[in-house]
């Protein structure tokens, strides 16, 4: 396990663990393949992009944000895929999740327009 900064490595979206196995599909299915990162024990996963590209938005909420610059986020090795503790459910090396792409799946789940502030990134 190492600990990474958000907005220096990554930018990460936090979500409900219920919600992170629609969202990753559906993130697959717009053409992201970036890290999807999964805590059972905490019941949460982060859906993580380039550092500095996502901005919070209307999608926000019910348990859905855009972690802050500079809050720690714990990653496992590369290689830890399903198990009750940390893990990746998109393991990192596989390709990216571009802010466009994240900020369309998030609005489509909350029933938004894609014409919100920050969605043409």
């Amino acid at each position: 396990m190492r600990v990474i900064l958000c907005g220096r490595h990554v930018d990460a979206v936090r979500v409900p663990a219920h919600a992170g196995p629609d969202l990753a599909v559906a993130l697959a299915a717009a053409g992201g393949h970036g890290p999807v990162l999964a805590d059972p024990y905490s019941g949460v996963w982060h859906l993580l992009t380039a550092p500095g590209t996502m901005e919070s938005g209307p999608w926000a909420g019910a348990g859905i944000r855009l972690l802050r610059p500079g809050t720690r986020l714990t990653i496992p090795a590369a290689d830890v895929t399903p198990g009750k503790d940390l893990y990746w459910y998109v393991p990192p090396g596989g390709g990216v999740t571009t802010a466009s792409q994240l900020t369309a799946v998030l609005s489509a789940a909350a029933g938004l327009s894609m014409s919100q502030p920050g969605a043409d990134r």
